[in-house]
């Protein structure tokens, strides 16, 4: 089992150990409404490239599932699909990009 498969399980199973009593928390119910929401829809992973204004696209979203990862390309850290500047949508297993249009990637992150 990989680590990472580990820290899922440990999620997983405490979401389920909490599903009969999440309503006696109030307000801190929302909380466990977005780890419930991760855990069933996984997040939206969003590397950017060079264009740093698209961060806060992504920050004013305000969406608790989407991740940004800002790479610096003049740092000569892009790697392998990623020679070109944009936003790169990933939504479980479907990326696209780059994505240069701040309001393609507004619809993008819906």
């Amino acid at each position: 089992m990989a680590k990472h498969d580990k820290y899922k399980n440990a999620a997983e199973n405490t979401i389920i150990y909490l599903a009969d009593s999440y309503l006696k928390f109030g307000y801190f119910a929302a909380l466990y409404a977005i780890a419930v929401d991760m855990l069933l829809n996984k997040e939206i992973k969003v590397d950017i490239v060079g264009m740093r204004d698209m961060v806060n696209v992504c920050i004013a979203a305000n969406n608790p599932r989407i991740v940004v990862n800002f790479i610096n390309k003049n740092k000569g850290k892009s790697g392998v699909g990623y020679e070109s500047e944009g936003a790169y949508v990933c939504k479980g297993n479907l990326c696209n990009g780059p994505i240069t249009d701040i309001n393609k990637l507004e619809e993008g992150l819906i």
